[in-house]
C-alpha cells in the first residue's frame, strides 16, 4: 500500500475550470469529504457529479467525477473498480485537444499509474508514470506561457514524485519475495524546507496488525473474547498467518467457555513450529501449550503448561485465538 500525500492525491491535482459549475461544487465537497475520512459521503456527492454530467452530455466532467470516484475506492482498497474507472477517465481525456487539457490528462495517466502500482502491476505503472511525466512537463510549459505559477510549481513537485513511486517499483523488482506484497506499506520523507530536494520514500513492512474489536459473520456482529471467556480483548493478528472459524455446536465444547451460537477463531499452523508459548513434543507428536514465567526469586524461565485448546485432526490444526460471541442487540 502507498500512502498517498493529500497534496498527491490525483482528485486534489485537477484543473476544474471547465468543468459545470454544478458538479464542480459536488466535487469540492466529495474531495472536502475525503480528507475528512468521511468516505460514504465523499462516494454519494462524486456519484451525485457523475450523474449530473451524464445529464448535461458533459464528458470533461464525466471523467473528473470518475477520478474522485476512483481515489475514493482507491482509498479503501477496492482497486478493481477503481481501475476500472481510471480506464474509463483516462480514455476520455486523452483525446481531449490543446495545451489546455496537458495538465488533466497528466492527472488521468498519473492516476491510472498508481493503481495499477498498488495492483502490484509494475510494468503499466511504470508505463503510465512516463506518459504522465511527459504531460506535467508539457503543462508546466504552458502553464509558463499562461503565467501561472502556483501551477508551474505544482507540475514541478508532482514530477518530482512519479520520480520516487518509479524508484520505488525498481527496489522493489530487485528484492527477492521474501516479504508479501500487500504486507508493505510505502511513506512518504518530504524534506523539512522546498528548493530543489526531492522527496524520498520510506519502507514500512507489516507483520502484525489490531483487528477491530468487533467481527461480522454472516452480517451480524462478535465481540472477541480471550480464550478463558473472563474478558473481552483486541485481536493482534499476524497478517500473513491464515485463520478460519469454527461455530460452536454445543455448550462447553472440549471444556471451552464457550456457548452454543459462539465461534472459535483459529490460527492455522501446519508446520508445528516451537514459538513463544508453545512447546513441541517431537516423541508423543502433541503440542503442549503454556506461558514461560520467570522465577521471582531464582530469575530461571520456567514453562507452565495450560489447557492446549487445539483442534483436532478432523480439521484444520491449530491454537484458538478468541471465543467469539454474539453482541446483543441494542434496545
Amino acid at each position: 500500500m502507498i500512502d498517498v500525500p493529500p497534496e498527491f492525491i490525483p482528485s486534489q491535482l485537477l484543473t476544474c475550470e471547465s468543468v459545470s459549475q454544478r458538479s464542480r461544487k459536488l466535487l469540492e465537497q466529495s474531495g472536502h469529504a475525503l480528507t475528512e475520512q468521511n468516505r460514504a459521503e465523499a462516494e454519494r456527492c462524486a456519484l451525485d457529479a457523475l450523474n449530473a454530467s451524464r445529464r448535461l452530455g458533459k464528458m470533461v466532467d464525466h471523467a473528473v467525477a470518475l477520478i474522485y470516484l476512483a481515489d475514493i475506492y482507491r482509498s479503501v482498497g477496492r482497486l478493481g473498480p477503481a481501475l476500472e474507472y481510471n480506464e474509463k477517465a483516462q480514455q476520455m481525456l486523452k483525446n481531449q485537444p490543446g495545451p489546455l487539457y496537458y495538465h488533466n490528462r497528466a492527472v488521468a495517466d498519473y492516476a491510472l499509474g498508481l493503481t495499477h502500482h498498488m495492483l502490484g502491476n509494475d510494468s503499466k505503472a511504470l508505463d503510465w508514470y512516463e506518459h504522465a511525466q511527459d504531460l506535467f512537463k508539457r503543462a508546466n510549459l504552458h502553464w509558463g506561457i499562461e503565467g501561472d505559477r502556483k501551477r508551474q510549481e505544482q507540475c514541478t513537485r508532482v514530477i518530482r514524485w512519479i520520480d520516487v513511486l518509479i524508484t520505488n517499483i525498481a527496489e522493489q523488482g530487485a528484492t527477492p519475495l521474501d516479504t508479501p506484497f500487500f504486507n508493505l506499506i510505502w511513506l512518504p520523507v518530504f524534506p523539512l524546507r522546498g528548493g530543489e530536494v526531492g522527496y524520498s520514500m520510506a519502507e514500512w513492512e507489516v507483520t502484525e496488525c489490531l483487528v477491530a474489536r468487533e467481527l461480522k459473520i454472516e452480517g451480524k456482529p462478535f465481540c472477541p473474547y480471550s480464550v478463558t471467556g473472563k474478558r473481552k480483548t483486541a485481536l493482534k493478528l499476524k497478517v500473513s498467518a491464515k485463520h478460519f472459524v469454527l461455530k460452536v455446536l454445543e455448550d462447553n465444547w472440549n471444556d471451552l467457555p464457550a456457548e452454543t451460537g459462539d465461534y472459535l477463531l483459529i490460527r492455522l499452523d501446519t508446520q508445528r513450529r516451537p514459538g513463544p508459548g508453545v512447546v513441541w513434543l517431537a516423541e508423543d507428536e502433541e503440542w503442549a501449550f503454556g506461558e514461560f514465567k520467570r522465577d521471582a526469586t531464582t530469575g530461571k524461565i520456567r514453562f507452565e503448561p495450560q489447557k492446549p485448546y487445539v483442534i483436532g485432526a478432523d480439521a484444520p490444526r491449530g491454537p484458538i485465538i478468541a471465543i467469539l460471541k454474539p453482541i446483543p442487540p441494542a434496545p
